[in-house]
């Protein structure tokens, strides 16, 4: 049996979202583009990030939802 994951990015999951899609067979993937800054003020990870990484080295979900309150960023991811 296949194992599959459903895949929420959040603010802290983008490094083990990645993890996640490397290394299972990813059935739902979500995807929020603006996840916020650090500490520091310096922008974190976001969708389009986890979305470039996916692309570019070959990754899949069966399924993929964009949910953002950015509505120029949906065009982009």
């Amino acid at each position: 049996m296949a194992s599959w994951s459903l895949v929420h990015i959040t603010l802290v999951q983008y490094y083990e979202a990645v993890h996640i899609l490397e290394t299972k067979e990813v059935a739902i993937l979500t995807l929020d583009h603006d996840l916020g800054e650090d500490v520091d003020g310096v922008e974190l990870p976001n969708g389009y990030d986890l979305v470039k990484y996916f692309c570019e080295h070959g990754l899949r979900a069966d399924k993929i939802y964009i949910h953002t309150d950015n509505p120029r960023t949906t065009e982009y991811v």
